[in-house]
């Protein structure tokens, strides 16, 4: 009776107290809310709340399990091979979920970051330099997400190449129009520099060619 009795309390504090996993739960609702992965789950029509469409991903993988057992031992090795190939294909899915929740932490943050070292030196436009970092990072975890569940990953990665060029000329475009008149006034300020530099230089120049002249006439040998 008391080794029943310690092997049923080693057992219940083993098992996962109800605070324990209401508090896992209540931190993953407030930090996919966070990470924009509330809404990105909307966007792509789930009208769930994210921790419940992830939890109903969990339920579905359990059931695929039950059920290629099932089809095992009723002799369909057909059906049975069509839900083991998606159950293979299942933690591909999760991992890119898992990629995507951490793609909105980061971009968050990066926003944040972005906006407040943009505001600090005096930019006039942190709130859309700061969008701009968010959807960067953002299209960053979205090609790593798809080429983890392997739909159409060429074709995402041909056009996030296409996005990253796009940015590159846009701000290459930026530049060279607005900081125009600023480029100008620094090359003209060299050229100044340089036509009041090009006399003095000039006088070195004569000066330490006189020099050389010198030395070589006191190294002429005097005639006997």
């Amino acid at each position: 009776m008391t080794a029943f009795t310690r092997r049923s309390d080693s057992t219940r504090r083993s098992m996962p107290k109800p605070g324990s996993w209401l508090r896992d739960v209540v931190y993953v609702k407030s930090r996919q809310g966070q990470a924009g992965f509330a809404g990105f789950v909307r966007k792509m029509g789930v009208k769930k709340d994210a921790a419940v469409f992830l939890a109903d991903l969990g339920k579905w993988f359990i059931r695929l399990i039950v059920l290629v057992v099932a089809f095992d031992a009723l002799g369909l090795p057909a059906v049975s091979d069509v839900l083991r190939q998606l159950l293979l294909w299942l933690p591909n899915l999760i991992v890119a979920m898992v990629v995507l929740i951490l793609g909105g932490l980061v971009a968050e943050a990066a926003s944040s970051l972005v906006r407040g070292a943009t505001a600090e030196a005096g930019f006039d436009n942190p709130e859309r330099l700061a969008k701009l970092a968010s959807v960067a990072v953002w299209a960053f975890a979205v090609v790593i997400a798809v080429n983890q569940i392997g739909v159409a990953a060429t074709l995402v990665n041909t056009l996030f190449m296409g996005l990253v060029g796009a940015l590159a000329l846009a701000l290459g475009l930026a530049f060279g129009l607005g900081g125009r008149e600023t480029a100008a006034e620094i090359v003209k300020k060299w050229y100044e520099q340089g036509k009041q530099a090009a006399p003095k230089i000039a006088e070195a120049g004569d000066r330490l060619d006189a020099k050389v002249k010198d030395q070589a006439a006191s190294l002429k040998p005097s005639p006997r």
